[in-house]
């Protein structure tokens, strides 16, 4: 039923092995909890908009988000990433579904972007994000709208809003 289907989004055939069974497992465990929360009002963090459309024009821009497809389009019905990124969504899924905190997902959206790693700019929310930006090395701004300070300290600069963003001081 529902673990073959995740089995075969992720490996495109029936698990092989006990590992593949567990990380099926744990995908559709995934997929059920992402549908869950979806059920709830998402939205975009507070000042999102505003300050994707001061930049938008400014700069080049990707979301790299650890989502694959299927939850990612749960979440596009709620908040419209594709309409800001264009064809500029990067999902786990588009690089072997290797999490973070590697770096790949990231590399794989500066790629995309034609941007050298360097001069790429990563906003996060997460210690295992702002990790892989690190390990791309990638500039990284923490956001504290999901955890506290004290969690984001590996980030370049840490603000509570995207209103506090100057992209300049990069």
């Amino acid at each position: 039923g529902d673990l073959a289907k995740a089995a075969e989004i992720r490996y495109g055939r029936i698990p092989e092995t006990e590992k593949e069974l567990a990380e099926a497992s744990a995908r559709l465990d995934q997929v059920h909890e992402g549908s869950r929360l979806l059920q709830e009002e998402v939205t975009f963090i507070p000042g999102f908009v505003d300050f994707h459309h001061s930049v938008k024009n400014l700069y080049r821009m990707a979301v790299g988000t650890s989502l694959d497809r299927t939850l990612f389009h749960l979440v596009e019905k709620k908040i419209p990433l594709s309409k800001l990124f264009g064809t500029h969504v990067y999902s786990i899924g588009d690089i072997g579904y290797i999490s973070k905190p590697n770096p790949d997902i990231f590399l794989y959206s500066a790629k995309n972007l034609e941007v050298d790693p360097e001069n790429c700019v990563v906003i996060e929310d997460a210690p295992n994000g702002i990790e892989a930006a690190k390990r791309a090395g990638m500039k990284c701004i923490a956001l504290t709208t999901s955890l506290s300070r004290e969690k984001l300290l590996r980030a370049d600069i840490i603000v509570n809003s995207y209103s506090e963003i100057d992209l300049s001081r990069f």
